[in-house]
């Protein structure tokens, strides 16, 4: 984690110009664990510490959405290829 991050709580934050909230997440942008910071003047613009990439609330959820699918169909082929499989993987 960058600690030059790590310094902000509710407040005024380097680089992003605006009082913003931090939380620890990982970015959808670099997937590293980082601070990153939700404006509070306009609620959707989020920033990342450690990438210093902007984007926003709606960008996560359609990301989201997308893995979501992804995932669920992923799952089934899973449950599909053990379960013709007699229940063991075939390696």
């Amino acid at each position: 984690m960058n600690p030059a991050t790590v310094c902000v709580n509710a407040g005024q934050v380097p680089g992003v110009g605006a009082v913003a909230r931090p939380m620890t997440t990982i970015c959808p942008k670099c997937l590293s664990d980082q601070v990153i910071t939700v404006r509070i003047d306009d609620d959707d613009t989020i920033t990342c510490g450690g990438c210093s990439e902007e984007y926003s609330l709606t960008d996560v959820a359609a990301l989201v959405k997308s893995w979501g699918r992804r995932l669920a169909v992923l799952a089934m082929s899973l449950s599909q290829s053990i379960a013709g499989a007699g229940g063991c993987m075939r390696s």
